[in-house]
């Protein structure tokens, strides 16, 4: 088995709600198992693999990855939970009475199956009947095609998941024609709108981010700011009272947060439960994103043996997002809000260490190989250790979002 170098990309409902992740890997189902395992090399292999924890991986939602035919005549994918798992066949599994009998098996055990459009063709629609989600590639099949493909599919049950949708119009244009899923990086492209259009909540969450990263702010004042706001102050003793933290007392105030964690750890953490606020109106999972970003950001800091920038990456990686959710440029954001000057200077495309950082978590979320490895480089952080890195961010951001949920 190679490196198992893995990236998760959301699956959306027509309603943005995540759906399912799907799992790309760098060099393709062949980072799962070797090519034609024993059932003991496939075992051996997923007991040793950051890949068997899906739960981690996806925060209990189903996970398509694709499959080989040896691994779906050999059955290995039961080595997974059931409920946690989409197969997904590519179009040079012909089908034969042995391919039919595994998917079907498979099927009965209570794994999805997913197909791509080349299902549709005569030589291979038996597969129809088990598939629970159809993949249509936009690249390949212009959105006018799909959609008169689509009124054409009569007792077909399964959804239809339009796929490298990158424009929001195109996401539009495939609820229109009918997909009741889709997938592409359309969620995390800023959409800029008027100043005067910014809704006032948001103007109130981003007031609060200017007062608390002021460099001369006081214990006192940072005090003041978070009770300002009932809300914020709850969700915020909320979270730092949770198992996350572990705690051996309880935490009744912000004061008493502030003494305990400390000014720069302290509007770390403000900042988050302020940006879920900000994000109100956006996808779940541009929090979510946010979230991994600045985690990932934070160990690779320490990684590369610097950990006097870890607060600074995880800024870095929280606030990258912020022109998708304030609909507002980058540059005019970031000049309003007082942060150190390397953490402006990465999120406006300056070449620093927190930049190397952000840009090979970027690389690794589009899995851009080419940039991953040279940012690797940059930072000299063993390449080895990279999944794991994601797995801890991944796992960390789940269950942040369960404990600060949405603020307001």
């Amino acid at each position: 088995m190679t490196d198992m170098f893995f990236a998760r990309q959301p699956i959306f409902d027509i309603e943005l709600n995540t759906w399912a992740y799907q799992l790309r890997f760098r060099h393709g189902p062949a980072d799962i198992f070797i090519e034609k395992p024993t059932q003991d090399q496939a075992r051996k292999t997923l007991a040793s693999a950051p890949l068997m924890d899906l739960s981690k991986l996806t925060g209990g939602k189903r996970a398509f990855f694709a499959i080989t035919r040896e691994i779906l005549i050999g059955e290995f994918a039961t080595l997974f939970p059931s409920r946690l798992v989409g197969l997904e066949l590519p179009g040079d599994i012909e089908p034969t009475e042995a391919t039919l009998r595994a998917a079907g098996n498979l099927k009965k055990a209570g794994y999805s199956i997913g197909v791509g459009a080349w299902a549709l063709e005569s030589g291979f629609r038996p597969y129809l009947q088990l598939a629970d989600m159809i993949r249509f590639d936009l690249n390949e099949i212009p959105i006018k095609q799909a959609k008169s493909v689509i009124a054409s599919l009569q007792g077909v049950r399964a959804r239809l998941l339009a796929e490298n949708v990158e424009e929001e119009d195109d996401y539009k244009a495939a609820v229109d024609a009918g997909f009741n899923l889709v997938e592409g990086r359309f969620f995390a492209k800023p959409k800029i709108i008027s100043a005067r259009d910014v809704p006032g909540f948001k103007m109130n969450f981003l007031a609060i981010l200017k007062e608390i990263h002021e460099p001369e702010i006081s214990f006192e004042k940072l005090d003041e700011v978070i009770r300002r706001d009932l809300s914020l102050s709850y969700k915020l003793l909320k979270y730092i009272n949770s198992a996350h933290f572990g705690l051996s007392s309880e935490i009744t105030s912000i004061h008493q947060a502030l003494v305990m964690m400390g000014e720069e750890e302290f509007k770390k953490w403000v900042s988050l439960v302020v940006l879920g606020g900000l994000a109100a109106d956006r996808p779940p999972e541009v929090v979510m994103q946010a979230m991994i970003r600045a985690r990932f950001c934070e160990e690779l800091a320490s990684a590369a043996g610097r950990k006097d920038l870890r607060n600074q990456c995880f800024l870095a990686g929280m606030f990258s997002p912020l022109d998708v959710i304030l609909g507002r440029p980058l540059q005019e954001i970031i000049e309003n809000i007082p942060l150190a000057q390397p953490i402006k200077d990465c999120l406006l495309g300056e070449e620093n260490d927190i930049a190397h950082a952000l840009d090979l978590v970027r690389a690794y979320e589009c899995l851009d190989w080419p940039v991953f490895d040279e940012k690797l480089e940059h930072l000299g952080v063993k390449e080895q250790t990279i999944p794991a890195y994601y797995l801890e961010a991944v796992d960390w951001s789940n269950q942040s979002i369960r404990v600060i949920g949405r603020h307001g």
